[in-house]
């Protein structure tokens, strides 16, 4: 028995039985330059590459400098792994590949126009532990694979006894609060109910008028003081979201609960929450509202907000949701999604070395324009390792994911690992994830080489008006330049450099928010400049992915040297005015790369 998933439950993983080990903040106030980040921060992860033993590849992230017109990148045996006459102002990643036993110190400084140095970090980095007792995370399912959900044994354990929650109905309008029992984490009784809006059918449970008729969202449950405790989002049942309340309930695991009712803390409209716990044994919440976050300091039991705290607010009118926070190496860091309702948006986060300098903090962005397909969510802490678990809520979309429609499936989730360096944070998106919660192991696994890094696109169709193709194979998933075509029906085309076997394709679409649309297009290959033909790699002329497309294969037969995608028209993704889903657009509007990575051999 897992945690019960609900709608923007994005602290679900966070704080569901593992709260205490992920949350550990300081409530010291911060003024003036305490919440200073670096000028500049390089900072790097391992990762397999597919087929591979070994975590002997780094990723390198750094941020982007003001006025820097580029950035060089070096390794402490003398290789330059971005020259002076590579550099670009978008470029702030890098992957070097099978390092081996080696441990490396890699040097990345910022120039600007002038050629003059603006500033510089450095990171060293060795090959990642990897570990045959591990579970895989498939973030590009098939019908053929299935989707695959993270494993973790509850570690909400008393008396030698583990206990899971979830919130569930009776076939009516009412809410239950069920607790399971199991004697070794895998094998879970039936459930008993603890709280319920039914009082009829479950005369032992406490009885609470306020869930005879409600919705409950991003559900966190936690321990403290041998007490379970449990905080939800609060609406009335049905499709409207008005009421905007918080509600708690919480007891002893086996024995009494008790729910203490639905409101809004000190006033403030409350959606989307997510709950943590200071050093000093405090909680708070954290909820959303409508353009705005704020944060509550709980009572000393965590049952119901102390307004003896002014709450503090956070990301004033950035229209933001889904908050998570974790505190790393003195740092909290807050992850947010951008209120678009199921849609996938763009991922933020803000830093503070207090929890008082989080308010005046301006969202940073992260990941990708489109959270790689999804929306931002909870994060899992695994050892020293943490992960972005993204929400992909395809049946809220009028265009859903076909996959994840054919195998029946509402909602799923990617997996995406963070690195975090002095309050900058950085997450990836790989095809799969190697990870083991016993043994504290996570272990990105990257498909192929990134082998369209920096490629020539100078084959593609005429660019329009400042959206040149090299910003297309930068690496850069978030930045706003993108390619266009001067016409919507347009060529991409890249010069991978060698010939490669080609096993993946990532693609991240323009996204024009409120006007969703979707590309038809085809993936082909040729070895040599001079072929008269192309060959056709991938079939996506029936697709019906908006913004992030990723696609998973065999490695080709032939070793291709240029990849093209030919767009062959867009269509809407969702109503828009009296256009209907899938109906032809076929404008420059809508369409672009944002970034295009090819995966090879």
């Amino acid at each position: 028995m897992g945690s019960f998933i609900l709608k923007k439950a994005a602290a679900v993983f966070s704080c569901l039985s593992f709260t205490a080990a992920l949350f550990s903040c300081s409530s010291e106030a911060g003024t003036g330059t305490v919440n200073q980040k670096k000028e500049m921060v390089i900072a790097a992860s391992t990762f397999m590459l597919e087929g591979g033993s070994s975590a002997d590849n780094v990723k390198l992230h750094w941020n982007a400098v003001e006025d820097a017109a580029g950035y060089t990148l070096t390794r402490s045996d003398g290789v330059e792994l971005i020259s002076k006459t590579r550099a670009l102002t978008n470029v702030l990643f890098y992957d070097d590949y099978g390092i081996g036993d080696n441990t490396y110190t890699y040097t990345v400084k910022a120039f600007n126009s002038n050629k003059v140095q603006i500033a510089s970090a450095n990171v060293t980095a060795s090959k990642g532990t990897v570990t045959d007792a591990v579970n895989t995370f498939n973030n590009s399912p098939t019908v053929e694979t299935g989707v695959t959900s993270l494993i973790r044994k509850s570690t909400l354990v008393f008396d030698g006894v583990y206990y899971s929650y979830s919130i569930g109905r009776n076939g009516g309008e009412n809410v239950n609060f069920i607790e399971y029992t199991s004697a070794d984490g895998e094998n879970w009784d039936e459930g008993r109910v603890v709280v319920t809006g039914d009082k009829e059918t479950y005369p032992t449970a406490f009885y609470d008028e306020d869930l005879a008729s409600c919705k409950l969202e991003s559900t966190c449950i936690t321990s403290h003081n041998g007490q379970i405790v449990i905080w939800s989002h609060y609406e009335e049942y049905g499709s409207t979201y008005t009421k905007a309340c918080v509600y708690c309930a919480a007891g002893t695991p086996g024995g009494d609960f008790k729910g203490y009712g639905a409101y809004q803390p000190q006033g403030n409209a409350s959606r989307d929450l997510t709950f943590f716990e200071d050093d000093d044994g405090r909680g708070y919440l954290i909820s959303a509202t409508l353009g705005t976050m704020y944060m509550y300091r709980l009572s000393s039991d965590w049952t119901v907000v102390d307004d003896s705290f002014e709450c503090v607010t956070i990301q004033e009118n950035e229209w933001r949701e889904a908050p998570c926070m974790i505190h790393h190496d003195g740092w909290y860091y807050l992850f947010s999604s951008r209120q678009n309702g199921w849609l996938p948006t763009a991922g933020q986060y803000i830093s503070s070395k207090t929890l008082q300098g989080l308010s005046g903090q301006t969202g940073q962005a992260i990941g990708s324009k489109n959270t790689f397909g999804s929306q931002s969510g909870g994060v899992v802490k695994i050892g020293n390792q943490y992960a972005m678990m993204a929400n992909r809520w395809s049946g809220g979309w009028e265009v859903p994911d076909p996959v994840l429609k054919e195998l029946g499936l509402w909602s799923v989730q990617r997996m995406l690992p963070i690195t975090l360096k002095d309050g900058y944070a950085f997450y990836d998106f790989y095809s799969t994830v190697k990870y083991d919660c016993e043994q504290g192991v996570m272990v990105p696994v990257q498909r192929g080489k990134i082998v369209s890094y920096l490629g020539d696109t100078g084959l593609s169709s005429t660019a329009a008006s400042g959206c040149d193709g090299k910003y297309a194979v930068d690496g850069n998933w978030i930045d706003s330049k993108f390619y266009r075509g001067s016409d919507y029906d347009f060529d991409f085309v890249v010069n991978l450099g060698s010939k490669y076997n080609i096993n993946g394709v990532d693609i991240s679409f323009y996204t024009l928010q409120g006007s969703e649309a979707y590309c038809t297009y085809n993936i082909y290959g040729k070895e040599n400049a001079s072929d008269a033909s192309w060959t056709l790699i991938k079939d996506c002329s029936s697709n019906v992915m908006m913004n992030f497309n990723t696609w998973v294969f065999e490695p080709t037969e032939t070793a291709y040297k240029y990849i093209k995608i030919d767009i062959l028209g867009e269509k809407r993704a969702c109503t828009n005015g009296n256009n209907a889903p899938h109906s032809t657009v076929n404008g420059s509007w809508c369409t672009g790369l944002y970034e295009v990575q090819v995966y090879g051999q």
